[in-house]
């Protein structure tokens, strides 16, 4: 299939796509993309696979998805919901979650006072806390990943009860993930203290734009997200790709 010239780099790609957030999240310096109308595709390496990403009029980008998806060598997608409805081969369904995205620092929460960065020697209890408070999160502590950072709360006795992450990779957000809350010190505010502070940290070393996912359902904890000024535009669908697509 004729496809449009390839676009190559986050900055040029960026450029092209006129800043939008989502684009503005997820390309890479090794993004390669491609841009029919206002339909934009690209595919970067996130994690050792490569990932299809897409934005813009669902027919438009549905068509041009699948234009791209062949020649990719793309194992993963992760699309919004209006583009994966128009796909006429529609690939196999990981996980449905909301995209929300902020470039405006939250008021201060009373519950900062808490919070903090985390140090490799205290990963082991990130550990303990997310086995009892998030035990299905999709990242944990790891000393070889120095672009996503921990940060987390305790309680008067020291003991860490509330976590998350915030991964800086080149190409990425910075995105949010892995906020838990220890059973016990649920209701006090801490998942909106924690993302409070956070937001305003990374803002504050300049990052444009703060991101986070949330599965779809979570309703509680999506409106936390939208009181602290998140947007979240876009249901994206994540997955893998079939053999057949490339």
């Amino acid at each position: 299939m004729v496809l449009p010239p390839a676009i190559h780099g986050r900055e040029a790609l960026l450029d092209a796509a006129g800043d939008d957030p989502l684009v503005a999240c997820f390309a890479a310096e090794d993004s390669v993309g491609y841009i029919d109308g206002d339909a934009v595709v690209w595919h970067r390496l996130f994690h050792d696979n490569r990932t299809v990403h897409a934005v813009g009029t669902p027919d438009r980008v549905a068509e041009l998805f699948a234009r791209v998806v062949p020649s990719s060598n793309a194992t993963r997608y992760t699309i919004p919901q209006p583009v994966f409805d128009a796909v006429p081969r529609q690939p196999r369904v990981g996980g449905r979650w909301h995209w929300f995205y902020t470039r405006t620092a939250p008021a201060v929460h009373e519950a900062e006072d808490r919070c903090g960065w985390l140090t490799p020697r205290e990963y082991p209890e990130v550990d303990a806390l997310l086995d009892v408070a998030f035990p299905t999160a999709s990242s944990r502590p790891n000393t070889d990943r120095e672009l996503i950072g921990w940060y987390g709360a305790r309680d008067d006795d020291g003991r860490l009860i509330a976590c998350g992450n915030s991964n800086t990779t080149a190409g990425i957000g910075p995105m949010l993930g892995a906020i838990a809350v220890h059973p016990d010190a649920r209701r006090r505010g801490l998942a909106s203290g924690l993302t409070s502070w956070v937001t305003r940290a990374l803002l504050a070393d300049g990052h444009p734009m703060v991101a986070l996912g949330s599965y779809a359902g979570e309703d509680a904890t999506h409106r936390i997200y939208r009181r602290l000024g998140y947007q979240d535009i876009h249901v994206l669908v994540s997955g893998r790709l079939d053999e057949s697509s490339n």
